[in-house]
């Protein structure tokens, strides 16, 4: 499996390699999902254009997005950019298992994830759980319960450190910066049951996007406070 961080290096790598499938995040730095599916589409036209005997055998390798959206216009909007299918985060084992072989069956040639871990959930933020972390869901769903508290703790420092590109965005009135280091938070924190931590980073990811500054100070102090929560849970876990 190739990973690719932005649609452009997605886009360059479809250019070396033939891939079975490419889950593509659709939310990304320099280039997003949508512009890169259509900028693969269009490569495929140019470098393999139809067969006169059967022009629907084009190649076409499968897009499925990964969306936080569940909405039937976030759907069309993926289907308009040129993608086959999508799921919707936190991405479930079973249901990624189902969508690769759905569409890459059982071929040899690798897959592509292009936009980095998952993220999550669509409609309204779910009630917070009393703790920090599902860590017995996490276990279940991912079955290596070393493995989710490598991840969880790798999620915490990271947490740590765009908490300061938050802080400092606010400051500056960069919400554009705000809400995608929101998203990014918000999707690993739900892909790891981290639910507490993910609604509030989808809080201040709706503020930054409507340009409401007001609310998002008191949210980042929520912030690392939660940051605290889930720190304090995992040292109890390890120790």
């Amino acid at each position: 499996m190739d990973i690719a961080e932005n649609g452009r290096q997605a886009v360059d790598a479809c250019r070396q390699h033939a891939y079975d499938l490419i889950l593509m995040d659709v939310q990304m730095p320099v280039m997003d999902g949508y512009e890169a599916a259509g900028a693969i589409r269009q490569l495929e036209a140019a470098t393999a254009p139809p067969s006169p005997e059967a022009p629907e055998q084009q190649q076409r390798t499968p897009i499925v997005a990964m969306t936080a959206n569940a909405l039937k216009d976030d759907r069309d909007r993926c289907l308009a950019a040129g993608m086959d299918d999508f799921i919707t985060k936190p991405i479930k084992r079973q249901a990624l298992l189902n969508t690769v072989t759905k569409w890459a069956g059982n071929g040899h040639t690798p897959v592509a994830e292009v936009g980095g871990a998952p993220t999550s959930g669509g409609g309204a933020p779910s009630k917070a759980p009393p703790l920090p972390m599902d860590l017995q869901t996490a276990v279940e769903e991912f079955g290596d319960r070393p493995l989710v508290l490598e991840v969880a703790n790798e999620l915490l420092s990271n947490g740590q450190r765009q908490l300061k590109i938050m802080e400092e965005a606010l400051k500056n009135g960069d919400l554009d910066r705000l809400r995608k280091e929101a998203h990014a938070v918000k999707g690993g924190a739900w892909t790891i049951e981290a639910r507490p931590l993910g609604d509030l980073a989808e809080t201040i990811e709706h503020h930054s996007r409507e340009r409401e500054s007001d609310p998002i100070g008191p949210l980042l102090e929520r912030f690392v406070k939660e940051l605290d929560r889930l720190e304090s849970f995992l040292r109890q876990q390890t120790g």
